[in-house]
């Protein structure tokens, strides 16, 4: 089933009604902490015009979903909603090919699936024309690397600024959260990433008083003493997705 839900009824208000008093009823931090994080993670209903109301100018949300065997996605821009069949199969070990691949620094063997993923994949959604995409996979695209997908010579994240959100209700509920940026950037906690860490500085660039904290700083302890300062926490580490477990600050 979809993330979200296109209707032409009031039930998106209802359920904004509905978080905000389970917010009210929420005692302790700690429990309006799961209220949130369920708003992040439940499916919500929205109109197609307030889904699209979502959706900034030159930008395109893509939102893959499979159907038994085959796979769909549905572009939502500012103005429409459209879906499209694509011609992905056996996603689940071409995949786990590719991040193998991925992980031979020597080798270009990656190269010839980076462009048959992206054949099947970006291809058929015609959003060259779109400067930014915001991508909500599910299933096994959760651990595709999007970025390092091809087009001849050039990788997908030099055609286009890349988002990746776990629903669209998401998108909803972070621009809510809007503010003056508070960051905390983590980066190459095990000392082997010379790249996450130039990463972590890189992004802080611009932005009032971020805390960075690399190497044996940034460490987990670290993170649960002093996240809940920030309203945006930037990881750049080794990872492993874990179906969708997420965390949000009750700093507004």
């Amino acid at each position: 089933a979809s993330n979200y839900s296109v209707i032409e009824s009031g039930e998106a208000s209802e359920t904004s009604k509905l978080r905000s008093r389970a917010l009210k009823r929420a005692k302790s931090p700690e429990e309006k902490k799961q209220v949130e994080t369920q708003s992040l993670l439940s499916v919500q209903a929205y109109t197609a015009s307030e889904l699209m109301a979502l959706v900034p100018d030159n930008e395109i949300v893509v939102e893959y979903i499979k159907a038994g065997e085959t796979w769909y996605a549905f572009l939502v821009t500012g103005e429409t909603i459209t879906s499209v069949e694509l011609p992905a199969k056996n996603l689940e070990a071409r995949i786990h090919t590719f991040r193998k691949q991925l992980q031979q620094a020597d080798s270009t063997d990656y190269q010839e699936q980076a462009r048959l993923l992206y054949r099947d994949l970006i291809e058929p959604l015609g959003i060259d024309n779109y400067k930014v995409a915001t991508l909500i996979p599910s299933g096994n695209l959760n651990y595709l690397p999007f970025s390092a997908l091809m087009k001849g010579d050039t990788y997908l994240v030099e055609k286009l600024t890349l988002k990746l959100m776990p629903s669209a209700t998401s998108m909803a509920f972070l621009r809510s959260r809007q503010g003056e940026i508070r960051l905390l950037a983590l980066g190459n906690p095990t000392g082997d990433l010379v790249g996450a860490e130039a990463e972590v500085k890189a992004i802080s660039l611009g932005l009032n008083n971020p805390v960075i904290a690399i190497r044996e700083q940034a460490t987990e302890s670290f993170l649960k003493q002093n996240g809940e300062q920030f309203n945006v926490i930037h990881i750049a580490s080794h990872g492993e997705f874990n179906g969708c477990l997420l965390y949000t600050s009750d700093a507004a």
